[in-house]
């Protein structure tokens, strides 16, 4: 049996390192070096240390230094100069516009097709989509070109046509990089909210076994995406709904308070043998685990 940490530090560090081996992965990967990483950590301690200070109260450096263990004039050095994590993805209008067509197709199947421009402004084309999505910021062949270079639709003649049911750019490494770091992201922040205890507690379950075929695996990720298509579809609906009725308010209210809203699900295995950190026998019997 997996024995339980002897202090919550213990625990602490068990976590940090489970969660930090994939990330080591991705640097040994792609060439980003020990050093680079140190800085990178360094750097996000002081951004956190320094938000936490920011709550109501003035920024103390000696409280900061004791707390992460760095040194005042490295705390000193990048109070000058922090760079703070930004999701950018949900913000593009290429996924913007994807998703609207998503909804479309959803809602009418015979626009998966679509005429690359209409004369009349009641008839849908993707230019017309475009411009509801942007609100007429971006010319719509921009936004088709990017679609187009990470193969997500095809262009025939003066119409354009959805391929994938999802945004998956799998032609573009810098794309799929900036997608993982936005979803890894909110994850890791449910969790981490959960752990230190704030209220109330984000959804956060997963069903957990080591006792199966790698064939049931993948009848378990197949089932996941099914039941993923459905929910995604209702929550869409709801949240296209929410957004509308909230710039209805703000154009009443401008000081409306806002928020932001992340939703996903995932799906993992791997080979016994493939595992970093193998479970003990009397560990790898079904299970359902939570940390809300």
């Amino acid at each position: 049996m997996l024995n339980k940490p002897a202090t919550t530090l213990d625990a602490c560090r068990a976590l940090c390192q489970a969660w930090l081996r994939p990330v080591v992965r991705v640097c040994l990967g792609y060439g980003l070096k020990y050093q680079d990483f140190t800085e990178l950590t360094k750097s996000l301690f002081i951004e956190e240390a320094m938000r936490e200070s920011r709550q109501g109260k003035k920024i103390n450096i000696s409280q900061m230094a004791s707390k992460t263990g760095l040194q005042r004039k490295d705390l000193t050095e990048r109070l000058l100069m922090p760079v703070a994590y930004d999701a950018q993805t949900e913000r593009s209008w290429p996924v913007q516009v994807f998703s609207q067509w998503r909804q479309w197709v959803r809602q009418d199947a015979s626009k998966q097709r679509l005429p690359l421009t209409s004369a009349d402004e009641n008839q849908p084309s993707f230019a017309g989509l475009a411009r509801l999505v942007s609100k007429g910021t971006i010319h719509h062949r921009a936004v088709l070109n990017e679609l187009l270079r990470l193969k997500l639709v095809r262009e025939e003649g003066d119409e354009v046509y959805l391929l994938q049911d999802a945004f998956v750019p799998s032609a573009d490494l810098q794309w799929m990089m900036s997608f993982a770091a936005d979803n890894g992201h909110d994850h890791l922040q449910a969790m981490t909210a959960n752990v230190l205890g704030v209220m109330p507690r984000f959804f956060e379950q997963a069903v957990f076994s080591a006792q199966i075929r790698p064939e049931d695996c993948e009848q378990a990720q197949q089932l996941l995406r099914q039941y993923w298509q459905k929910l995604e579809a209702e929550l869409l609906d709801l949240l296209t709904k929410a957004e509308y009725n909230t710039e209805q308010r703000i154009q009443q209210d401008p000081t409306q308070p806002l928020a932001r809203l992340r939703v996903g699900a995932y799906c993992y295995h791997t080979a016994q043998a493939d595992d970093p950190a193998p479970q003990d026998a009397s560990e790898s019997a079904l299970k359902i685990s939570q940390i809300e």
